[in-house]
């Protein structure tokens, strides 16, 4: 991991903080709904935590378990 990469959390990491599916992380990346990098060669998602507390607040839904 570089560490422009420290504190950012993967496709499944921010999958179970958000409590929704893999696809549905994917899919809300892609429609720009939730704010992600492409990194690498692949184009791997990731995102910051603060980044998807914005997405939960700004869709009022304050429950977000500390999983990480």
């Amino acid at each position: 991991m570089s560490s422009n990469q420290v504190g950012l959390l993967n496709v499944q990491q921010a999958a179970k903080f958000l409590s929704v599916g893999v696809s549905t992380i994917r899919r809300w990346a892609q429609q720009k709904k939730l704010h992600g990098l492409k990194v690498g060669t692949r184009g791997d998602w990731r995102f910051s935590k603060k980044d998807l507390l914005k997405m939960v607040k700004s869709n009022g839904n304050n429950k977000v378990e500390e999983v990480l």
